[in-house]
């Protein structure tokens, strides 16, 4: 790549202030880096370049607003390639969409000033973009990151159609500082921006800026640029610390407004599903009473035919005490129960076991009482039997499980 030379004879730019009544208000980092010199010096900084004639500098910046007074800060192109550049004192993770659009209006722009035809049958040749933000808010962010156009997409399937990347850098102070060693005015301006925010802590707006300007003109910070441009500093800062404060408030009344909608929203919700488990509830409540009363006439049925059953084969059944007549009753109705529970279960048999479970709402209390029984009388068999293993006959009804003794 070859080297620029510096034309002395070229005399310098002069920066043209913008009027106070401008629907977009320039920012001091415009200001500073709208002259080619400055512009050229963090140009070098952050590719490493010596490039030294300013004229090379083709400045393509839009005057006129994108989307609303949204603008593109700073636009050139230099050795075939078109820098878009822009400071932000605000997180803003959509600036990919924003430089979308510039760089669309920008390439408007650069084949109708070339004179280049779309319909040519050959290859027409643009300059490559690079898209950079200079970053500078409170927000914690580190040296450097990215942001993608393809996040804002509402699907990703494999390699996006369309994407574009834009590099962020922390210039706030204390960071990059290898970039801020190199370019000695971006320097100058972290230090001021920072002096502003230090005595915005406990001052006014307007006496923090004021003292801040002041103070860097004796300390030789930006000293020629604010000694030439104090009024127009001092007006940008205000408007650019209003702005920032502005944007502030509207994030978080958006916030609290999204709190409180949620709020409303969960107590909405809330109440709905309030009223739906109560109806749950009551339904179920509901349920378990008809259950009840089911069990209770199956209860009294059975044991109303116990006593069909025991009556006429039981001599003197009637001259026996309600007691006496229950512990009768009681081997009958459990018997009767245990063939319902059993008639009700469901089995699985898989590879010669059969599995046992209940049904939703049925019991098995029986069944597991009895095959524990038996299992016990097994053991106690095994145990007082002489032959020291003991094999069940293949003829047994039914698998048991040991019980778990607590």
């Amino acid at each position: 790549m070859m080297e620029l030379q510096a034309d002395s004879g070229v005399q310098e730019e002069q920066n043209i202030l913008p009027a106070a009544n401008r629907k977009y208000k320039d920012t001091i980092f415009r200001m500073l880096f709208s002259d080619k010199k400055n512009l050229l010096s963090l140009y070098n900084a952050l590719n490493g370049k010596n490039y030294s004639d300013c004229d090379q500098l083709e400045i393509v910046t839009l005057e006129n607003a994108i989307y609303m007074s949204m603008k593109n800060d700073l636009a050139f192109i230099l050795d075939l390639d078109l820098f878009l550049w822009e400071h932000q004192s605000t997180y803003n993770p959509n600036i990919p969409l924003r430089d979308l659009m510039y760089i669309a209006k920008e390439y408007e722009k650069y084949i109708k000033e070339k004179g280049i035809s779309l319909y040519s049958s050959r290859q027409q040749k643009i300059p490559a973009p690079q898209f950079i933000v200079f970053y500078n808010g409170n927000r914690k962010i580190g040296e450097r990151m990215e942001h993608r156009l393809s996040d804002a997409y509402e699907t990703s399937n494999g390699e996006p159609a369309l994407e574009l990347k834009v590099l962020v850098i922390n210039i706030n102070e204390g960071y990059n500082q290898k970039l801020m060693e190199s370019c000695q005015i971006l320097k100058e301006y972290a230090q001021y921006v920072s002096k502003v925010r230090t005595y915005k802590k406990t001052l006014s707006l307007n006496e923090a800026v004021e003292k801040a300007v002041e103070e860097c003109i004796q300390e030789g910070i930006l000293r020629e640029f604010l000694l030439a441009n104090k009024a127009e500093v001092v007006a940008m800062s205000i408007f650019e610390y209003d702005r920032e404060w502005e944007e502030e408030i509207l994030r978080k009344e958006e916030f609290e407004a999204g709190k409180e909608m949620g709020k409303e929203l969960g107590e909405k919700l809330g109440r709905k599903l309030g009223k739906e488990e109560e109806r749950k509830n009551t339904a179920k409540e509901r349920h378990c009473a008809d259950s009840e009363k089911m069990r209770a006439d199956s209860e009294k049925m059975r044991a109303d035919n116990a006593e069909k059953e025991l009556l006429p084969n039981i001599k003197g059944y009637n001259r026996l005490t309600a007691e006496e007549k229950i512990e009768l009753q009681h081997p009958y109705i459990d018997t009767t129960l245990l063939v319902d529970e059993m008639i009700n279960l469901n089995h699985d048999e898989s590879g010669g076991v059969v599995k046992i479970t209940e049904k939703s709402g049925k019991r098995k209390d029986r069944y597991s009482s009895l095959s524990y029984n038996y299992y016990v009388a097994c053991q106690l068999e095994i145990k007082n039997s002489r032959k020291k293993r003991h094999s069940l006959s293949s003829s047994i009804g039914f698998m048991y499980r040991a019980p778990k003794i607590k």
